[in-house]
């Protein structure tokens, strides 16, 4: 998980993936829509958006010769959430353990 947790930081420290993940939380786009906001060639976007891929931040798909990049929804928060549970007990996961034993004692 190491190599994961290392990979989402590195996406997430490059302002240009940040605008990606951005665009991609309003929904799908093709490479050349995605291509066509930044002043840069298409092989830098394409490594920006290889990077997130390799991250599990967004995902493609074909779609005839076109390639449709999407948002991969709650990678970036379990990632974080993953990372945290390291250093303290305030994650997801134990949040959601201590909502169910209050909902098990109100129930008994």
């Amino acid at each position: 998980m190491r190599g994961q947790i290392g990979k989402v930081f590195l996406a997430i420290a490059d302002p240009t993936r940040r605008k990606i993940l951005d665009m991609l939380r309003e929904g799908e786009r093709s490479a050349g829509d995605l291509a066509s906001v930044f002043q840069m060639s298409k092989p830098a976007v394409s490594h920006h958006l290889a990077t997130l891929k390799a991250a599990n931040l967004a995902t493609e798909r074909r779609e005839g010769q076109r390639i449709i990049y999407s948002l991969v929804e709650g990678s970036l928060l379990e990632t974080w959430d993953n990372f945290l549970a390291r250093f303290c007990s305030h994650t997801l996961d134990n949040r959601k353990k201590q909502k169910e034993k209050r909902s098990a004692r109100k129930r008994a």
